[in-house]
């Protein structure tokens, strides 16, 4: 696949040991094979760091080691600055895909000449069950209308999954407009979708479900979400990167749509918060 440009495949670790193995093995066993694959360790202590390191005397891993924990939205940029492939891929180090994913999300990116490609997905839980990601009780819903070649419109800016793992990016629209993921503990991702969004025409659904991410099913003591009131200030200051970085580009398409589409994430946040209080509050009595 020599003709097939370079991928740049980031994946953040961080004390996933146990799933090193099983994350690596998905990634060599994809059909496209001009894959850049970057490691990030974010300071891991259960020798996650040992595994990588590892692999990537074996195997062509440009492997990144933070010296103690930076969260990941410094370790994703620090990502952003190694990727030499032509388009960029997110992958949670958890998380499984099909072999075919990456051949037909870039496919699917070039065939209909468009900016950015979006997959459907399965929501698996650590039972092994599965649920059908675009109908799960989640906030990151794939609204049925999205489906083939789209405008970037309010309906796509309102509706699409805001999750970096299920897209596909052009490295040289991230170069162009300098878009980095704000240093936030939540909606960091979200800023980063909703800023390369803006900046472009058209996008892609593929409905067909090639992404499998994993969720346990006692999810909101997520520790990202633990810190209840901070998710919360960190959406509102996610909303505050987004709107800065459109005025600075001066773009006003769809402004709107970016603002309502924040203001529900905020009510899922206010949302989250309350039933972590309520848990935490029914654990103690």
């Amino acid at each position: 696949m020599e003709k097939y440009p370079l991928i740049s495949v980031v994946v953040l670790f961080y004390n996933s040991s146990k799933y090193v193995q099983r994350c690596l093995e998905c990634l060599f066993l994809s059909s496209y094979k001009n894959i850049q694959l970057i490691c990030v360790d974010d300071g891991s202590s259960d020798g996650t760091d040992i595994l990588l390191e590892k692999y990537s005397k074996s195997f062509d891993i440009k492997y990144l080691k933070n010296k103690k924990n930076m969260g990941v939205a410094f370790s994703r940029n620090r990502a952003l600055k190694h990727c030499s492939g032509e388009y960029v891929m997110f992958v949670d180090s958890d998380d499984t895909f099909s072999p075919d994913m990456i051949t037909k999300m870039y496919q699917a990116l070039v065939n209909n000449k468009v900016d950015l490609a979006v997959c459907d997905a399965n929501l698996v839980y650590i039972d092994g069950s599965k649920d059908d990601f675009r109908t799960s009780e989640s906030m990151f819903l794939m609204d049925e209308n999205l489906n083939g070649k789209m405008d970037v419109d309010e309906l796509v800016v309102m509706k699409m999954s805001r999750v970096l793992w299920n897209k596909i990016f052009k490295k040289s629209v991230i170069d162009r407009f300098k878009i980095k993921f704000p240093n936030l503990l939540v909606g960091e991702d979200v800023a980063f979708v909703l800023k390369y969004l803006s900046c472009i025409n058209k996008v892609f659904f593929i409905r067909e479900k090639l992404y499998n991410y994993s969720r346990s099913k006692n999810s909101l003591t997520n520790t990202r979400f633990k810190a209840g009131i901070e998710a919360v200030d960190d959406c509102v200051k996610s909303l505050k990167d987004v709107l800065e970085f459109m005025d600075k580009y001066f773009i006003m398409k769809n402004r709107e749509a970016f603002e309502i589409s924040y203001a529900n994430e905020m009510e899922y946040a206010v949302n989250l918060m309350n039933k972590l209080l309520s848990s935490n509050i029914e654990d103690k009595v």
